[in-house]
C-alpha cells in the first residue's frame, strides 16, 4: 500500500509540473501587456503665450492658472492621438518597420470650459503632427461665475475627457 501511495504522489507530482510547464509556455500566467503611450497632455496659460504641457491625465485638483471672466487663453496639448504607435514589426525587404496600430491626429477635439453654471464648449481643434499636438486660443465667457472650474478637452470617440485641467475663475 506505501508503494500504491508513493506512485499516486509521483504521479500528481508530474501532472503538476507539466500542468505548470504548459501554463507558462501558453501564457496562462502571464499578465496582459499594456500599452505604454503617453496620454494626452494640455497646458492652460494667459493669451498669446506658449505654455509647457505639464497636466497628464485626470489626476491633478490643484488649480493650474487663475483667470477672469474674458480672459483670453492660449491652451497648448499634445499626444492628442487616435491609436498607439507602440507596436512595430520589421521584415527584410521593401517593407521595412510598420506599426501594427498606426497612431493618427484626432480631428475635432473639444475644449469645453465646465462652471458651477454648467459647459460651454470654448472651441474645437484638429491635432497636428506625430506627436498630436493640439492649440485652442479661446476666452473665458463673460458670465463664467466665479470659483473652481475644469478646462476639459473631449473627442465624440471616447466616453470620458481625455484630459481634464482644473483653474480658478476670479
Amino acid at each position: 500500500m506505501g508503494d500504491q501511495r508513493a506512485r499516486r504522489r509521483r504521479t500528481a507530482g508530474s501532472l503538476a509540473f507539466v500542468v505548470l510547464v504548459t501554463s507558462l509556455v501558453t501564457g496562462l500566467f502571464v499578465p496582459a501587456a499594456r500599452a505604454s503611450c503617453a496620454g494626452p497632455t494640455i497646458a492652460v496659460g494667459p493669451a498669446g503665450t506658449s505654455p509647457s504641457p505639464s497636466v497628464a491625465g485626470t489626476a491633478s485638483t490643484e488649480s493650474v492658472l487663475d483667470a477672469a471672466a474674458g480672459e483670453a487663453l492660449s491652451v497648448t496639448g499634445t499626444y492628442f492621438l487616435d491609436g498607439c504607435d507602440d507596436t512595430v514589426s520589421c521584415s527584410a525587404g521593401c517593407g521595412g518597420c510598420q506599426s501594427a496600430y498606426p497612431a493618427g491626429p484626432l480631428e475635432d477635439v473639444q475644449l469645453v470650459l465646465v462652471t458651477s453654471a454648467g459647459e460651454t464648449v470654448l472651441g474645437e481643434q484638429d491635432a497636428e503632427g506625430d506627436a498630436g499636438e493640439i492649440r485652442w486660443d479661446v476666452a473665458v465667457p463673460s458670465g463664467a461665475p466665479p470659483g473652481p472650474a475644469t478646462l476639459e478637452a473631449r473627442h465624440a470617440q471616447y466616453t470620458d475627457p481625455l484630459v481634464r485641467v482644473p483653474i480658478t475663475l476670479t
